[in-house]
């Protein structure tokens, strides 16, 4: 009876993420931000002291972890005091940096390889919640109908916050040019999210046998899939075709999945349908734009790749990209970026060769598990759902080459929720 009762306590959170996280502006606000990452840190303490008080079941860590675990490690390295002298021989620009900034800097005391901890502070605590909620993900949800509830209220809210977004933007404001959507304050972070959960609906509707249910996923999936283009995201769009493509591709590999590869189309002509009736003008103009937000992204991935130059190693510290910028920038914008579009270069620019290899090693890694595994499973359901939803997370990550997605709080937490419960899903056998 406890053990039910705390399952239920741990599942009734994981939902309370999914329901949370993309409330109040993508939680990119302090305080949504806190309550994420302090339930998190809580739901993390719980699952720890209820594993040391029953150890019994043990805990799941799988193997690519190590990865993670060397990525945090070198985080805190930028924050230790380290000698001068080191540094000035691990990253000479870092001590550059402070004689040219920092009066009266004196190299024979410490000093730390990121130039301003505070942010590298914050940015690591983000890290740890998003490491956090994929190791929850392992360690919490067994049973079939756990993955049904949790992927069927995920769906079925991003579908109401898209029907809320279409809703504001074309019947209230009916201004299709505006850069915000839905509760996201901007229509490129609102497009990655739903490009997770587009996938995963298809995905799922297509592991369905309940024709009610088939019916109704393939169309909240075709529905989340038609508000991506809906939001005029042109990077989310795009995005979105690859991993509608990738989907196709792998369901029509997949031997059981074949006759259900119907239903990919009939959702996709839905979608099409759906964008069709608001009128693909605005669409069409926004393309139309494409060169010139493009030629701007790649002028200042230029000016970034100089500081990647300069700090190869060790980066400037997490969460630090946004100072040292403006002493590179060459490109003349208007504007102040706070983030790099282009979260893959950013991190590197941040954190050095050593952590970023390290981080996506542990991706690439926990990939090739679950598509090693994926090959000896026949579970109809177990296919579809992480076929869909690793096309899904590879969307985003693609998205991630020209937008700044991983620094909005509610895509990161529901893209390592996500990636926890796949990983779970395709290692689990729920006649077991």
């Amino acid at each position: 009876m406890a053990a039910k009762v705390i399952s239920y306590i741990f599942n009734f959170f994981l939902i309370g993420i999914i329901i949370f996280a993309p409330l109040f502006y993508g939680s990119l606000d302090p305080l949504p931000l806190s309550i994420l990452q302090i339930s998190t840190l809580l739901i993390l303490v719980a699952l720890l002291l209820k594993t040391a008080v029953n150890p019994s079941g043990g805990i799941i860590f799988p193997a690519e972890g190590i990865f993670l675990l060397i990525f945090l490690g070198l985080i805190v390295l930028q924050l230790l005091p380290l000698p001068c002298s080191l540094i000035k021989i691990i990253s000479p620009k870092t001590i550059g940096f402070y004689q040219r900034y920092l009066t009266g800097f004196a190299q024979q005391g410490f000093c730390q390889l990121s130039i301003y901890p505070f942010n590298t502070k914050q940015e690591l605590i983000k890290y740890v919640c998003f490491f956090s909620i994929f190791f929850v993900a392992l360690n919490t949800v067994w049973e079939k109908k756990q993955f049904e509830r949790l992927f069927s209220i995920a769906i079925i809210w991003a579908a109401l916050l898209c029907l809320y977004g279409i809703m504001r933007t074309y019947f209230v404001f009916q201004r299709a040019d505006t850069a915000w959507f839905s509760s996201f304050g901007n229509r490129n972070s609102f497009a990655s999210y739903m490009i997770l959960f587009a996938s995963l609906g298809i995905g799922y509707s297509v592991a369905c046998t309940d024709k009610f249910k088939k019916i109704l996923f393939g169309f909240l999936g075709a529905f989340i899939c038609a508000s991506i283009f809906l939001s005029l995201s042109r990077a989310g769009a795009l995005s979105m075709v690859c991993s509608l493509a990738l989907i196709f591709l792998f369901l029509k590999e997949a031997k059981k999945s074949k006759g259900q590869l119907w239903i990919v189309l009939i959702s996709i002509g839905i979608a099409i349908a759906f964008i069709a009736i608001s009128g693909f003008e605005p669409l069409k103009n926004r393309f139309f734009l494409l060169r010139e937000g493009l030629a701007s992204r790649i002028s200042i991935m230029n000016d970034a790749i100089h500081i990647v130059r300069n700090f190869p190693l060790f980066g400037v510290g997490l969460g630090n990209f946004h100072i040292i910028f403006t002493a590179y920038r060459k490109f003349v914008y208007a504007g102040y970026f706070y983030y790099l579009h282009n979260d893959h270069l950013q991190l590197i620019l941040e954190t050095g060769l050593f952590a970023s290899l390290s981080y996506y090693l542990f991706l690439f890694t926990i990939f090739k598990n679950i598509i090693v595994r994926l090959k000896e499973r026949h579970d109809p359901f177990v296919r579809s759902i992480v076929i869909s939803g690793m096309c899904g997370l590879w969307g985003v990550l693609l998205h991630n080459f020209v937008d700044f997605n991983f620094h909005i709080p509610a895509v990161a937490f529901s893209f390592w929720l996500l990636l926890g419960l796949l990983y779970k899903c395709v290692h689990v056998h729920f006649n077991r």
